[in-house]
Parts: C-alpha cells; structure tokens; sequence
C-alpha cells in the first residue's frame, strides 16, 4: 500500500501541477498532496525498515540451517566411513549383551515364591 500510495500522490503533484486551475487552488492541492506524500513516504521507510529486519532474521536462519547441515552431514561420513571389523565387533557385542538380558528375563519370570521356599 505504501508503494501504491506514494505513486499515487506523485501523479497528483504532476497532475495538480499541469492543469489550468487557479494558482491559490493549485496551492493547495499542492500542499495538501504532499502532506499525504510525505505521509505515504514516511510508510514506505516503515516497510523498507520491516523487510530489513525480516531479511536479517532470514540470512540468520539460513546460517542455522547451514550449520546444523554440516554437523548432520559429518555425522552421516561418520556412520558411512565405520570400519567393516568394528562394526561387526560392535554388533556381535550387542548380540551377547541382548541375549545375557533376554536369558536374565527367562530367569526371573521362572521365580516364584513356591521355588524359593
């Protein structure tokens, strides 16, 4: 609206300004147009001043967004790049851990208190 606002009022300074009226009503139609000029350009700042705040917030979250790719992307080269002997290691250790827990719960769920006396 701000941009709409300050063409319009130019074209009426221009309009005002090359028509046959008399010079005290071209006066003020004048002044008039360009108090609403000078109100339609103090807008036009007002929203210059928004996009530049919303850019900034912009260019701040991209720089996020670029710092949370890479640390993601250096993650993956670390799942990627895992030796073939570790993570089968790894894997075979897991396995003896999961057993030993599911042997553990085969164990307690075969107590009861008739056993123990």
């Amino acid at each position: 609206p701000a941009i709409r606002d300050t063409i319009r009022n130019l074209a009426v300074v221009v309009l005002v300004g090359e028509s046959s009226l008399s010079p005290s009503v071209k006066e003020d139609m004048l002044v008039d147009a360009a108090q609403r000029l000078n109100g339609s350009v103090s807008a036009l700042i007002d929203e210059q001043t928004t996009l530049g705040a919303k850019e900034a917030e912009a260019a701040l979250l991209e720089a996020r967004h670029n710092a949370t790719r890479l640390v993601l992307e250096e993650q993956m080269l670390g799942l990627i790049g895992v030796d073939a002997f570790e993570a089968a290691s790894r894997t075979t250790e897991l396995e003896t851990q999961l057993q030993a827990a599911f042997l553990t719960t085969a164990r307690i769920q075969q107590l009861s208190l008739v056993n123990f006396i």
